[in-house]
């Protein structure tokens, strides 16, 4: 579950925590969230699976626009990324280990499909039958996502892909592939992960593949930012209504699924309570999210839209309005950040006209000399929470209050970072903790929220970034593709000194352990701490700058004559405590004693513990 795996960040990467509650979350648990709400992670099958050359699969538009000089930093490609294809079992047993409910992931459409349609590659179909067998094995429940950005180039190069309505035939072949073959197993559909993005960044400044737009927008050979973004986006609409009713005609009732789409929403605040801005947050909401999920509840575009991009705004026919309103069961909201917008009171109408520049707005990221929020690695990402609460909220009561899942959330450091400084994570650990409790917020105020899923599991490619960005929950040595992060190995952190020769002291341990069991772990028996213990009289000083790894504490300790660990779990620590106190208040019957805990055979604490040794104070410790 996501609060244990917020604990998790906390012990092992910035090594701080309450002994109560962890990181301060107050009294959030998983109890304070509905019965059935999931906590998973997510990726995609570009960013995540290597090997887009081999096993059959075709290229897609973004294996072509990786190989174009300076597209990438440091020119950068997924060909490896961190190469789930080979290592999903690896990665789904630490799912497991972290106790996360779902995992969402992208199936690669040429991988399946080569061409883009026809003839079918088996052994991509072999590679997402393993990785769905292997997930519901381990007891996490997959959500599929059809399209994450990657295009089969050959659809592409035969009839400029998403710019033609062939592309909504032909999607819906390939969606309805992939019920066919995998919805025995897989009961939550996604279409389309981010259109908005597809269109804009693809055609609007040409930033993404297949980079077209004008030339006054980017630096692009071909295309038309004033009309592609808008066929795009209204193709793309039509696909996924089109996928949608094959679902519902042929597969949701005996398969009992269900499939919606994913949308990104960054919240706009206006800068200042005037009308002006105001509008302008408004416009950028419209143009952002109401793109899509407007027609979607509604049947047609928004107004602001309709008003501003008249002709150069496709119209849906009759049929295509019935196909399309109502054609979700859920959406999934990927919400990262916020920004305030204002008017910028421009005074000529631009020359060019494009996407971005219909919203009229001037962005902002900061108020009156104050940012926003803390900024993460990437210049578009700011740590404001409660543009979560108003991100959920304004869908609750513009859009009917549909259900909802969160289906990306996270922030990213430097890709250059060290592991050591990878592992002190307090920044993420406040994002998550900070976003959850308004996400918390927002269900309790009834918006319709079923689950959340944490962007990303892994460090992976990041797109334009390549690897200079690290999103993941887990830490990735690109040198080996080693995954650094070892759930079964945790330690406790205790942020407090603890005096082991005082009854409150006893009383503020034992709580500690009890909190943790009760509110956080649902499995304690697996979750291991290793408690360092220095004689009152030699204090050693203890590596507090930065994280270390449950043998580099043992090694210290040995280098230490006058410290002494034990080890336990999460389930008997409260017994251990109940020892050393029993130790205390009869040193000397116990000079000699050795403490030790057995369960089941397996021997969870052993070490020589005398009278000496109980006057000792407790520092934090912290391990991979």
């Amino acid at each position: 579950m996501f609060l244990f795996l917020l604990l998790l960040l906390s012990v092992s990467r910035s090594g701080e925590s309450s002994p109560a509650v962890p990181l301060g979350t107050g009294d959030l648990n998983r109890k304070s969230f509905p019965e059935g709400f999931l906590f998973g992670t997510a990726t995609s099958a570009y960013q995540v699976e290597g090997e887009t050359h081999q096993d059959g699969r075709g290229p897609s538009i973004w294996d072509a626009f990786v190989k174009i000089p300076g597209k990438i930093i440091n020119n950068a490609t997924a060909e490896l990324t961190v190469d789930q294809y080979h290592r999903y079992k690896e990665d789904v047993d630490l799912m497991q280990s972290l106790n996360f409910d779902a995992y969402r992931f992208s199936i690669s459409w040429s991988r399946i499909f080569p061409e883009g349609t026809g003839k079918i590659n088996w052994k991509g179909v072999a590679y997402y039958n393993r990785l769905i067998d292997y997930l519901i094995q381990k007891g996490i429940t997959p959500y599929a996502n059809l399209y994450h950005y990657d295009l089969p180039l050959a659809l592409e190069q035969k009839y400029q892909g998403l710019l033609s309505k062939q592309v909504v035939e032909d999607f819906a072949d390939y969606a309805e592939f992939c019920y066919k073959t995998f919805g025995d197993r897989v009961k939550n559909w996604m279409t389309f992960n981010e259109p908005r993005v597809v269109a804009a960044l693809g055609y609007d400044n040409g930033i993404f593949a297949p980079a077209r737009c004008s030339k006054a927008f980017g630096n692009c050979t071909e295309g038309n930012s004033a009309t592609e973004p808008y066929i795009v986006a209204h193709h793309l609409i039509l696909a996924h209504a089109s996928a949608v009713q094959r679902y519902r005609q042929s597969y949701k009732e005996k398969q009992k699924g269900r499939i919606g789409i994913l949308l990104d929403f960054v919240w706009f605040e206006p800068l200042t309570s005037s009308e002006a801005d105001n509008d302008a947050a408004q416009r950028a909401r419209d143009f952002h999210f109401g793109w899509f999920i407007h027609p979607i509840v509604y049947g047609e575009y928004p107004k602001t839209m309709q008003n501003i991009v008249k002709e150069r705004l496709p119209k849906f026919t009759e049929e295509e309005v019935k196909m399309v309103k109502g054609s979700i069961d859920f959406v999934g909201i990927n919400q990262y950040t916020t920004y305030f917008m204002s008017d910028p009171h421009l005074t000529t109408k631009p020359k060019d006209l494009g996407y971005q520049q219909d919203w009229n707005v001037a962005f902002n990221f900061a108020k009156d000399g104050k940012p926003i929020g803390p900024r993460a690695y990437s210049g578009w990402l700011y740590n404001v929470p409660w543009g979560m609460y108003k991100t959920l909220m304004y869908i609750k009561e513009h859009y009917g209050n549909p259900t909802m899942i969160l289906s990306e959330n996270g922030m990213d450091d430097a890709g250059n970072i060290t592991l050591a400084q990878g592992l002190n994570d307090t920044m993420r650990i406040n994002y998550y903790r900070d976003y959850l409790v308004q996400l918390k917020k927002a269900v309790d105020d009834g918006a319709n929220l079923t689950g959340y899923f944490a962007w990303s599991l892994l460090d992976n490619f990041e797109w334009l970034s390549g690897y200079t960005s690290r999103f993941g929950i887990v830490y990735v040595d690109y040198k080996n593709l080693k995954s650094v992060f070892h759930p079964h190995d945790q330690v406790s952190c205790c942020a407090l000194v603890f005096d082991l020769t005082e009854r409150a002291s006893f009383d503020n341990l034992r709580k500690h352990f009890d909190d943790f069991n009760s509110q956080v772990h649902p499995h304690p028996y697996k979750f291991k701490f290793v408690v360092i213990v220095n004689k009152r009289d030699k204090l050693i000083p203890w590596p507090r700058d930065r994280a270390v790894s449950k043998e580099e504490a043992i090694d210290w300790c040995y280098s230490h004559k006058e410290a002494f660990y034990f080890e336990t779990s999460a389930a008997d620590g409260s017994n251990v405590v109940d020892a050393f106190e029993q130790i205390a208040r009869d040193p000397e019957s116990s000079e000699n004693r050795t403490l030790s805990l057995e369960r089941d055979g397996d021997r969870r604490v052993s070490d020589r513990v005398s009278a000496e040794d109980l006057k000792c104070l407790i520092p934090d410790t912290v391990v991979l």
